[in-house]
């Protein structure tokens, strides 16, 4: 019986569409979480390195790396309480295809760089006297990943794709971790 509903639902004009963009919005949900978490890590990581920094008595460096947990806290919230890609079929705020093609790439590079942002704060002190260079670094990824996601919510907002060239080639860039 079950079987015989589905098969007629899947009849219905536009059904298939509307299913694979549930789909989609689920991917992206489970994406955002992952990337939230890795960011909630990235925040740990960060206060350890706050907490060596002054064990070590490298005081200089401490402002800097407290705002680097600030700010990835702050992005860490945004992207867990960030807006769908699709929203469901009684939504008034529609996105095209081709932009929620772009919001998926959007998640992807963002999880790589939130990747590397980790592997970047597990090497900061590690190299003796580069303190301050490695701190900068990891905030340049941060700020990299904060306009990556502020270019993903314009996606959002004007249901279009990004054309910003400097974008999309945050988009394509590979992923160092320093």
């Amino acid at each position: 019986m079950v079987e015989h509903i589905q098969g007629l639902i899947t009849k219905i004009p536009g059904y298939d569409a509307y299913n694979s963009k549930e789909s989609m919005r689920d991917d992206d949900r489970r994406l955002r979480d992952q990337v939230a978490r890795r960011l909630d890590e990235a925040v740990s990581d960060l206060t350890s390195v706050s907490s060596s920094l002054a064990a070590k008595r490298q005081l200089g460096a401490i402002g800097a790396v407290e705002d680097l947990v600030r700010d990835t806290r702050l992005l860490g919230d945004r992207v867990r309480t960030a807006s769908y890609g699709f929203e469901g079929l009684f939504s008034d705020r529609k996105v095209d295809e081709f932009a929620l093609g772009q919001l998926k790439a959007f998640d992807v590079a963002f999880d790589a760089q939130v990747d590397a942002l980790v592997k970047q704060i597990s090497s900061v002190g590690a190299e003796g006297d580069e303190v301050e260079s490695q701190i900068r670094d990891v905030g340049t990824t941060v700020d990299n990943l904060d306009r990556l996601f502020n270019a993903r919510n314009d996606v959002i907002t004007t249901a279009t794709p990004s054309h910003d060239p400097n974008i999309l080639n945050l988009l394509e860039a590979p992923v160092t971790s320093s």
